[in-house]
């Protein structure tokens, strides 16, 4: 946890006037995350596998969650592990890429242990050749590898996506492969009525926060909604 939390702290913001470092400029609500994150891989196994995590507009979701994903990349020690930061169209994807392009931009250090591909929007470590790769959620792309690590960003933006829930259990399936994976949603709340796949996750989550659910399965653990 304390490893992770160093690191993310490290991260410098791009698009801040000089360049401020997370640790400086951060939130120490985001940092509580991190720390559950990463603190709890124990014997190999990561004991919280999933947040589900609902903010307030303009508190640097996109940019926090850049942050997380490279602090994965970093942190990760399995050869060749597989991320994925996830948009619900592009837009919101180019702006995820664009913030972890900037974070790595920003820093001369980490530019040397960190190659980015603009072209497929991935960047790899250059020590483990595991690979963060931004995209859009889409079927084919999200269900094509067994990620040790993900991050789905504005779910809310998937209410009415058919698809949207078989997909997301199909990366949490990752854990029979990957017991170290994680998966992490983070949302804005929708300007309409919670619907669809988004109303599930968020009404699961309550239930969980206020101990109306137990959940036991080790697929997910939600907190701050």
């Amino acid at each position: 946890a304390d490893r992770a939390v160093a690191i993310f702290n490290a991260l410098r913001l791009p698009d801040v006037e000089g360049h401020p470092t997370l640790g400086e400029a951060g939130g120490d609500w985001f940092r509580d995350i991190v720390r559950a994150v990463f603190g709890s891989l124990i014997g190999g196994v990561r004991r919280v596998p999933g947040v589900f995590l609902l903010v307030p507009k303009k508190n640097s979701k996109t940019t926090n969650g850049a942050a997380v994903m490279l602090t994965a990349l970093l942190v990760n020690t399995r050869p060749m592990a597989q991320f994925a930061l996830f948009g619900p169209t592009q837009e919101v994807a180019d702006l995820a890429f664009v913030a972890a392009k900037g974070m790595i931009d920003a820093d001369a250090d980490l530019a040397k242990i960190l190659r980015v591909q603009e072209h497929t929007k991935t960047i790899t470590n250059r020590l483990t050749a595991a690979t963060l790769k931004v995209q859009t959620f889409d079927p084919a792309v999200a269900t094509g590898g067994k990620f040790a690590g993900w991050l789905l960003d504005e779910a809310h933006l998937l209410a009415r996506v058919h698809y949207a829930a078989r997909v997301v259990g199909q990366l949490r399936g990752a854990r029979a492969a990957v017991p170290e994976s994680f998966g992490i949603i983070i949302t804005t709340q929708s300007d309409l009525a919670p619907a669809g796949f988004f109303k599930t996750e968020l009404e699961h989550a309550r239930k969980v926060r206020d101990g109306e659910v137990d959940d036991v399965s080790g697929s997910v653990l939600r907190c701050r909604v």
